[in-house]
């Protein structure tokens, strides 16, 4: 045979596929429906492990494990179809939709001056603003009701992922509510009346450090951490010894500093996400992101068909983080973003799905990007 002749005929067969799928389908719905009058659940792994099994003994040999990928997918879809009829939010935490995200009390880490007062400021600017000394005193801050809001960086287009941040996502409670994109700049600054050829050491954040790396590293200056790009700057400001900060030029300005160099950042566009995290689930009527914690099995294939499930529900993956579970092993936990809205059914159902299929599933939000 020719090769049109035989596309010919993979096209006839694709048709015959497609029109097995078609009722395959249709049976699902009628298993959706039946489940649901009868209060069943949709995810059940005896029925699907045997499936699986049938499929691998039914298939040639060297066609065993595509066999048995495509009938997983094809139950994966069938799943989130069933979930659809279902229509059932119970994986859903309480939640109070708002139109206007508002806050009285917002806290951030480090002191006035820094970015993360400015991010805060983007989001709330007639809030009263709390400072805290670290990441995790601001998620305890959230959980005891002493702040509305807590502000903290998530992600920099330069350096990438804040990693403090997503271990606090999965260890303390609380829910994103808002992002907001912060531009940064960072200057070289000292003490005014200091002699720039006498500095010994730069302090700041270890990420504005890592930012700024080309220049500091051509300077010869001794690079310390400090806790926050402002404390660093008032910690300089404060002290009579040659050192000099990395910081905003807002931020030198406001603890009476010097800047020596301007735009010091190896990026030209250099733009930080923060996140803002509330105790109560709010969801702004326009929120487009849902943020959520999927842990899987070891397993081959099981990230491939969590991928598969956003592809068959049309919806947008815009991000997926991984991180060490830190319990011995080398398994993983991920941090996924996506497109979309709770209260759209393709996204309910993939989410239901995704909560009674999962080892370990966490909502983190559905909130708006601000600012």
């Amino acid at each position: 045979m020719d090769l049109q002749s035989l596309r010919l005929q993979i096209n006839q067969l694709d048709k015959t596929i497609l029109d097995a799928f078609a009722q395959r389908m249709a049976l699902c719905r009628q298993v959706g429906v039946y489940k649901k009058e009868h209060q069943l659940p949709v995810f059940q792994k005896d029925r699907e492990d045997e499936v699986i099994r049938r499929i691998r003994d039914m298939a040639p040999p060297d066609m065993s494990q595509s066999a048995a990928a495509l009938f997983s997918a094809i139950m994966d879809i069938s799943k989130c179809y069933q979930q659809q009829i279902l229509a059932d939010a119970s994986w859903m935490p309480p939640f109070r939709q708002v139109k206007t995200l508002t806050c009285v009390r917002a806290g951030c880490q480090g002191t006035r001056g820094s970015n993360s007062e400015a991010a805060l400021r983007m989001l709330f600017p007639e809030a009263e603003a709390k400072f805290y000394a670290t990441f995790s005193d601001v998620c305890k801050a959230v959980e005891s009701g002493e702040i509305d809001c807590g502000i903290l960086p998530i992600q920099n287009t330069t350096t990438g992922t804040v990693i403090p941040t997503y271990e606090l996502l999965y260890r303390q409670a609380g829910y994103i509510a808002a992002t907001v994109d912060l531009e940064i700049q960072h200057c070289l600054a000292a003490r005014k009346g200091m002699d720039p050829a006498r500095l010994t050491t730069v302090f700041s954040h270890p990420q504005a450090l890592q930012q700024c790396s080309g220049f500091l590293r051509d300077s010869g200056l001794e690079q310390l951490s400090y806790s926050n790009t402002a404390t660093a700057a008032r910690f300089v400001a404060e002290s009579q010894l040659p050192y000099a900060a990395v910081c905003s030029p807002q931020c030198a300005e406001q603890y009476g500093l010097e800047i020596l160099h301007r735009n010091i950042a190896d990026a030209e566009e250099n733009v930080t996400k923060f996140i803002c995290i509330t105790k109560e689930c709010l969801i702004p009527e326009e929120a487009d992101t849902v943020s959520i914690i999927a842990e899987l099995p070891n397993q081959a294939g099981s990230l491939s068909r969590l991928l598969n499930k956003f592809s068959a529900n049309g919806l947008d993956l815009q991000k997926l983080e991984s991180r060490p579970i830190a319990d011995g092993s080398f398994d993983v936990r991920f941090y996924l973003d996506f497109s979309g809205s709770v209260l759209d059914p393709k996204v309910n159902a993939l989410l239901a799905d995704l909560s009674g299929s999962l080892s370990e599933f966490r909502f983190l939000g559905n909130h708006l990007t601000l600012g």
